[in-house]
């Protein structure tokens, strides 16, 4: 078993690697287990969670577009 944080994102993470691949959690969420067939598999799984988790998102959702008002 191995702690890691990554230098870009600064996701702290224990992962260990598996008969059948890696698996690790977040240090904040250790309830989250997440399993990958790759060492990269699994850090881009535990990024995806950190997002998930944050609520963050790749880009910002515009509101739909709305119709003008109709006169009356």
């Amino acid at each position: 078993m191995s702690s890691y944080t990554s230098p870009m994102q600064l996701i702290n993470y224990t992962m260990w690697e598996e008969q059948n691949g890696w698996r690790g959690y977040l240090k904040d969420h250790p309830d989250q287990v997440v399993q990958g067939k790759s060492f990269d598999d699994l850090q881009l799984k535990l990024q995806h969670l950190k997002r998930d988790l944050t609520g963050q998102s790749r880009r910002q959702a515009l509101p739909p577009p709305q119709a003008p008002p109709r006169a009356a």
